[in-house]
């Protein structure tokens, strides 16, 4: 490529970028009223990761996780 391509291309990017981010559109992170899990987070004292053919278990023993099997 030469440089005036080069230039017209750097040129057609920044002007896209400058439409897209001064377009007034609000682009934050959806909030749903819902919770994403259904049940007591603080509830929960073991989970197991298992892919068919192997695991892992994480088992909460006081403030901490730590892995029995270790």
């Amino acid at each position: 490529m030469d440089y005036d391509t080069v230039i017209s291309i750097a040129g057609v990017s920044i002007g896209a970028g400058d439409a897209m981010n001064l377009s007034g559109d609000d682009y934050g992170a959806y909030q749903s009223d819902e919770k994403l899990l259904p049940f007591d987070i603080e509830t929960i004292n073991r989970l197991r990761f298992d892919d068919g053919t192997q695991h892992v278990i994480l088992e909460k023993q006081d403030d901490d996780w730590v892995l029995p099997e270790m």
